[in-house]
């Protein structure tokens, strides 16, 4: 049953309906709380809405539920970038940099 949640939340992904996708992604995790993609998801959405500040703690979410998630963690320096905190995004690149290389030198190329 809370799978259905996700696949909703997805299907209006899909349909860039990134509010709605939102709200299903938000039912899914009060019922799956540990679930990283989840959270994940409700990140990304926030960010395709350019809604930076909400999308922070989703992705701060989802790499607490699972730190070696290079896209989550690219994903979260770019919104503590969009939201001015240089530091912030620099200590994720930092942890990035062993993560995944290869995003982690697609970032370097965003920190001041």
């Amino acid at each position: 049953y809370e799978y259905a949640w996700y696949q909703i939340g997805y299907s209006y992904s899909k349909q860039k309906k990134y509010k709605e996708a939102i709200e299903a992604f938000k039912k899914f995790v009060e019922l799956v709380p540990d679930s990283y993609d989840g959270w994940f998801n409700i990140g990304v959405s926030y960010m395709l809405l350019k809604d930076f500040k909400n999308a922070l703690g989703p992705l701060e979410k989802t790499v607490e539920l699972k730190p070696d998630y290079g896209v989550a963690l690219y994903n979260l320096a770019i919104v503590y970038l969009n939201l001015h905190d240089n530091l912030s995004a620099r200590e994720i690149y930092k942890k990035l940099v062993s993560v995944d290389p290869s995003l982690a030198e697609k970032l370097k190329k965003f920190l001041r």
